[in-house]
């Protein structure tokens, strides 16, 4: 599987930088929209187009050998960040592909490119999936929602980069169970009452009672959930008071909540509520909070991922590794793994850019297009006889 897949190595390597140059963001992708078409186009791999979100595309191959229909899918978004890798083929019109997201595309390209033409060697149908709005979890849920995934057994995805914290660059890793966790956002605007800063005994202090709730907040984690039981409740933005010698009327707070499980997803987003509440009662104020529900954890099916696994070991060896612990990052291909099984797999394939690794969403951060072939590699020892 790797010679097969690195017969098609400089079209994949192109394929990446040509991607890597027209970042678009959210949902809105016509340039990479119309590239994935036209490659599409030329292989003679049949595909509809707008299942669940406009620019999303699903192409399908069917092999001359019976079996089961995998989907491969890639997601297609970059994010709103001006790159700074000083590469030749950097972004330059404002937005960066800065979590890898050309490097799926190109390597599902490149997988289609070869299925195309060994139909005789391919175990039922592989569908591809091409996805919008990855980032921020907007794209997944509608398409999994309109049926994407009808008729598919099992799911796969690789996730280029260096999200594995672990191994050595051209590591493959595999994890069974909880992957990567679930990712909440929460707003709440805490209300007490306007006094003078001089007085505050005249009025309800929002700003003392917003620190009680964050304080109280992180107690849910530390005291009321087994400490192996991964969990997190972060504070991002506090925003509140206008003058210095001013008890303001509110204070409006935002944040995230993380989990690996979810029923853990599930409790914080209860006590979170509850303790925000009561805390502010409490205290003599009062609190409203919102959640949006946003991505749940990503779950691997075991018996998915051990055949993969086991597969890719054949081909690369003991650079072929299950995780040593999950990460608290997210992923909304978890939608995909929530409705059949699947794997996510990460390609530890980070690119030094003056002197370091720069992490996912940095303006520095680059993967080796050299490594993308074996993600290729993976997905056709997968569905390949």
């Amino acid at each position: 599987m790797e010679k097969l897949a690195k017969t098609i190595e400089d079209k994949l390597i192109e394929d990446y930088k040509t991607l890597h140059q027209i970042p678009e963001i959210e949902l809105d992708l016509p340039k990479t929209f119309e590239y994935i078409k036209k490659r599409l186009d030329g292989l003679g791999v049949k595909y509809e187009t707008g299942i669940g979100v406009e620019h999303s595309i699903l192409a399908e191959i069917e092999g001359d050998l019976p079996g089961e229909t995998t989907a491969i899918r890639a997601d297609m978004d970059g994010l709103k960040i001006g790159e700074k890798t000083g590469l030749p083929y950097a972004s330059t019109n404002g937005n960066m592909h800065a979590c890898g997201h050309d490097g799926h595309v190109a390597m599902a390209l490149g997988t289609a490119e070869i299925l195309s033409k060994n139909k005789d060697r391919l175990k039922g149908k592989v569908k591809f999936i091409f996805q919008p709005g990855e980032e921020g979890g907007h794209g997944g849920k509608p398409m999994v929602e309109a049926g994407i995934l009808d008729g598919v057994d099992r799911v796969l995805a690789i996730h280029a980069g260096s999200l594995a914290d672990e191994g050595e660059v051209g590591d493959i890793f595999f994890i069974k169970g909880p992957m990567m966790a679930s990712m909440d956002a929460f707003e709440i605007k805490v209300i007490g009452d306007g006094a003078h800063g001089a007085m505050p005994h005249t009025g309800i202090d929002p700003i003392s009672i917003t620190a009680s709730i964050i304080e109280e907040s992180q107690k849910i984690v530390a005291r009321e959930k087994n400490p192996v039981d991964a969990g997190v409740i972060s504070y991002g933005v506090v925003k509140g008071g206008r003058a210095f010698n001013i008890i303001t009327q509110f204070v409006e707070v935002e944040g995230t909540i993380r989990a690996l499980e979810h029923d853990t997803r599930d409790f914080l987003k209860e006590r979170l509520k509850e303790v925000v509440v009561s805390t502010a009662r409490a205290m003599r104020g009062s609190a409203e909070i919102i959640i949006h529900d946003t991505c749940p954890p990503l779950i691997n099916d075991n018996r998915v991922v051990e055949e993969v696994y086991q597969k890719s070991r054949a081909i690369f060896g003991e650079s072929v590794k299950y995780m040593k612990k999950p990460v608290m990052s997210s992923e909304d291909f978890a939608f995909f793994v929530n409705k059949l099984p699947g794997a996510m797999i990460f390609l530890n394939n980070a690119k030094e850019i003056d002197g370091a690794f720069h992490p996912h969403h940095n303006h520095k951060f680059a993967i080796d297009e050299n490594l993308l072939y074996k993600g290729v590699a993976v997905f056709l020892a997968a569905v390949l006889d």
